[in-house]
């Protein structure tokens, strides 16, 4: 198992997606940082939920990380799909059990940590540059994206169900980044036939729409909600992902 996680680090270093997400990552910091305007991609028609100052805005446009995180399931678990050494990995080294839970572990480990450093490096350094003008006092900052982690752990666990499923880095690519449009344009289509009710229980679950909500001032009522709702997401996953995995065949 050790030699495994080694041998995934290893590998994830020497991967385009490694430098790809933090190259982005940094750009559209440096891009909100010198412009002192927030920057992010909003699927559904979400207002900020953080008000006044820069780095609580930044914060509410995070659904750039539903990208973002992409990248790393992709390094840690797909890339042995594509090299198809899985099966030598699960018939020589360990159980499909056991390297299920490594690869899920360690990849939800790797992606919350990206997320968490990611989020903080914008926070100093805004500070350095802009000053106390543009920065929150940093516990405000670290409850914003401390309540956004549920979502995160989420996200990530559905992105491992879905490349354990499909094994395939087109199929996942597709689903994965398709998916947040063609759901809005769904919700917006039962807007527009007068489906009100169902377009704003759409919304409230678009995780777009819930990145801003929980940068900003939320309820204990609503907080909560989304911590349950993250956690049956991310135990359904996970069980689903693993259930396939171990039942399916390895070519």
């Amino acid at each position: 198992m050790i030699n495994m996680i080694r041998a995934d680090f290893y590998r994830l270093k020497r991967t385009k997606g490694f430098y790809l997400f933090w190259i982005i990552t940094f750009a559209l910091y440096a891009i909100t940082i010198f412009s002192k305007l927030s920057g992010g991609v909003n699927v559904g028609n979400s207002t900020n939920g953080a008000v006044g100052k820069l780095d609580l805005e930044q914060v509410s446009s995070n659904f750039n990380f539903y990208f973002l995180l992409i990248m790393p399931v992709f390094a840690f678990i797909l890339t042995d799909f594509s090299e198809k050494t899985v099966k030598n990995t699960i018939s020589s080294a360990i159980s499909r059990k056991r390297y299920f839970i490594t690869k899920y572990i360690l990849t939800e480990i790797y992606a919350v940590m990206a997320f968490v450093i990611s989020n903080y490096a914008f926070y100093f350094v805004n500070r350095t540059v802009n000053g106390d003008e543009y920065s929150s006092d940093i516990m405000v900052f670290t409850k914003a994206v401390a309540k956004q982690l549920p979502l995160v752990f989420a996200i990530v666990s559905a992105f491992i169900m879905i490349a354990f499923i499909t094994k395939k880095a087109a199929s996942f690519n597709a689903i994965t980044i398709i998916f947040p449009f063609i759901y809005m344009v769904i919700a917006q289509i039962l807007n527009a036939c007068g489906a009100k009710k169902l377009f704003m229980h759409l919304r409230d679950l678009d995780v777009s729409y819930n990145f801003t909500k929980l940068a900003g001032v939320t309820t204990d009522h609503y907080l909560m909600l989304c911590c349950i709702g993250c956690a049956i997401i991310t135990i359904i996953t996970g069980i689903i992902g693993y259930t396939y995995f171990t039942k399916s065949e390895i070519n």
